[in-house]
């Protein structure tokens, strides 16, 4: 019987594992729902840990009891080989883990780049701009300069011809 329930219980971890490894991929985008999937994940290896630190314990037990030594050789054997997997199943998750977290700062230096890029086109744009305005202002300038040297002249010539119409 309590191989049995090892064997099912070390399936259902690997079942468990697959599932969460199919998960992480569609977590990625959204923060809430990796945010979600972590959890999950941490969830499931303290109830795999925990279950270990049970089947440790009734091996124990067993061993108190004095069973047959043969029984607890089995108990040790698969309680071992359970313990083996979780851990094999822990590593392959933070491996996995460590990847994502790879991945999203990767996008997130990419978005960064992205973003300082755009700010050095808005910063060419601003520049072409001030350079117009500038020789906006130098031509009005100019205009406005014209235009007095106009008004000196006719005011020039007006005075000569007749300072009384002034």
């Amino acid at each position: 019987m309590g191989s049995q329930i090892n064997s099912s219980a070390g399936a259902a971890v690997q079942e468990i594992t697959g599932l969460l490894r199919t998960l992480q991929p569609l977590a990625q985008g959204d923060r809430q729902r990796r945010v979600q999937a972590d959890r999950l994940h941490n969830e499931f290896q303290a109830s795999a840990s925990r279950f270990a630190e049970v089947q440790k314990k009734v091996v124990s037990t067993l061993r108190t009891a004095r069973l047959p030594a043969d029984m607890v050789a089995v108990e040790q054997d698969n309680t071992s080989a359970t313990d083996s997997m979780i851990a094999t199943e822990q590593q392959s998750l933070a491996k996995i883990k460590q990847l994502e977290d790879m991945e999203f700062e990767a996008a997130m230096n990419q978005e960064r780049e992205q973003r300082v890029q755009r700010l050095e086109s808005d910063i060419i744009d601003i520049n072409e701009i001030m350079r117009d305005l500038s020789s906006i202002v130098t031509a009005q300038g100019e205009i406005v300069e014209v235009n007095n040297a106009i008004k000196n002249i006719i005011n020039k010539l007006y005075k000569k011809e007749d300072p009384e119409k002034l």
